[in-house]
């Protein structure tokens, strides 16, 4: 998640092109797979991608707005569990960047 000028968050998004799934909040797994491959179809973030090393930390916002340990801002009951979107959006993060598997068995970030 890059915040600031030119980031993924950017307030120019939809000018540019690149406004997520207008509207779509990703809540299944198949969600979070369709939105990683979406950002990948980006031409200058493949660029940066391919000119720069990139070093992936799971980030709250991986999962949703202002995730806690077990609730998350924009998380509503009647959209399931959120054990099971926190474990969707875990499996789309492993599959799209390149991290061992099986990293995220008790959930904790370290940097």
């Amino acid at each position: 998640y890059e915040y600031g000028a030119g980031g993924y968050a950017n307030e120019d998004a939809e000018a540019l092109g690149r406004e997520p799934s207008k509207g779509t909040e990703c809540i299944t797994l198949d969600d979070y797979r369709k939105r990683y491959a979406q950002y990948r179809q980006d031409a200058d973030l493949q660029a940066l991608h391919a000119s720069l090393p990139m070093i992936a930390v799971w980030d709250d916002h991986e999962l949703a707005n202002d995730t806690w340990k077990n609730g998350a801002e924009n998380h509503q009951e009647e959209e399931g569990s959120f054990n099971d979107r926190r474990a969707a959006a875990a499996a789309a993060w492993t599959e799209w960047l390149p991290v061992r598997e099986n990293t995220f068995s008790n959930m904790l970030i370290y940097r």
